[in-house]
């Protein structure tokens, strides 16, 4: 029985090393795919492993949300009201990755929004996202999301 007991236990220390392993194997990149999928989900709580638990976040221009809890209570908002009826992707080759540091990257893509009938809501958003590497891959630590703008003078 006990060498039963300790097989399973090395078997579970076992997946959670590769889980981790594969986590930390993915580069910051896959955080775009990750917040996009996160989103079309429309719940709150698949937001919560991509953030740092003292992320900042930007939804708007005059709106900075200190920290993971708040950065939930935000899309959760968002989620029972307009962000419901929408869903995101990651734009064909809009994923520009740039490492600035020893486990901090910057994430930038595009992801529109469309409405659930797959018409495009809103072409122009982009997010940047400020990534951190932790034991458990890659987490956002900063990020905005914009919305479309006009152009200006223009451009």
């Amino acid at each position: 029985m006990r060498t039963l007991i300790a097989a399973v236990a090395l078997l579970c220390t076992c997946l959670l090393s590769a889980q981790t392993h594969a986590a930390n194997a993915q580069g910051p990149e896959a955080l775009a795919a990750r917040f996009v999928d996160a989103w079309n989900t429309h719940d709150p709580a698949a937001f919560e492993p991509l953030f740092t638990e003292s992320a900042y976040w930007v939804p708007t221009v005059d709106t900075r949300l200190d920290g993971r809890a708040a950065i939930l209570t935000d899309l959760g908002t968002a989620h029972a009201t307009w962000a419901k009826r929408t869903t995101m992707a990651v734009a064909e080759d809009s994923v520009a990755t740039r490492a600035i540091g020893e486990g901090v990257a910057v994430v930038l893509f595009h992801a529109p929004f469309r409405n659930r009938d797959g018409a495009l809501a809103a072409p122009g958003n982009a997010v940047m996202l400020l990534a951190v590497q932790s034991p458990n891959g890659w987490r956002v630590a900063a990020g905005q999301i914009t919305k479309p703008g006009e152009t200006v003078g223009g451009r």
